[in-house]
């Protein structure tokens, strides 16, 4: 079984992948807002923390029935 955390918080994602072991990352943008970060910033912090692993998958998932950007 493979455990996934569900949060923006670079913090809270370091400290999970370093004492728990998680296997990835899923994530919605209003957990991006609530972290304080634009998208391109949590992007940025994300690459940078799991320094290109594969093996660490980042989902970022939204509402399909939006059609926009903004409304994403």
């Amino acid at each position: 079984m493979k455990y996934f955390l569900d949060s923006a918080k670079l913090n809270e994602i370091q400290y999970a992948r370093d004492n728990w072991g998680i296997a990835g990352v899923t994530t919605n943008p209003a957990k991006i807002l609530d972290s304080g970060m634009t998208l391109r910033d949590f992007t940025v912090g994300i690459r940078h923390m799991i320094d290109g692993s594969p093996d660490f998958p980042i989902l970022v998932e939204i509402d399909p029935h939006l059609d926009t950007t903004e409304a994403m």
